[in-house]
């Protein structure tokens, strides 16, 4: 049968994961990367929202929500801001469970 998953450790955190095949790309010891390349290779774009798991109010039109990342665990949710997942599928699915922020945060 064949693996579809495998143990990998985090470079900088030597934390161990579990990831799916898809997710692999080769790592190329030699290879020298400006920081341009390294911030567009680090971009959020590179993850999928598994779902919004809770949000904290900063102010009357602000706020930061609970990121849960496809394939990851808690210990990697993010918070991230309201403007950057307003045009998501998640935000739109937790603003219905959530109809008291819906009103704020129309999108």
């Amino acid at each position: 049968m064949p693996i579809y998953e495998y143990q990998c450790q985090h470079l900088t955190t030597l934390k161990i994961n579990t990831v799916h095949i898809s997710r692999l790309k080769p790592y190329l010891e030699d290879m020298v990367l400006s920081n341009e390349q390294v911030a567009s290779n680090d971009s959020i774009d590179d993850f999928v929202i598994e779902k919004i798991i809770d949000h904290v109010l900063l102010g009357a039109d602000d706020c930061d929500f609970r990121v849960r990342w496809e394939g990851y665990t808690e210990e990697d949710d993010l918070w991230i801001p309201w403007k950057e997942l307003k045009d998501t599928a998640p935000m739109t699915v937790y603003l219905q469970k959530h109809p008291e922020l819906a009103e704020i945060f129309k999108a």
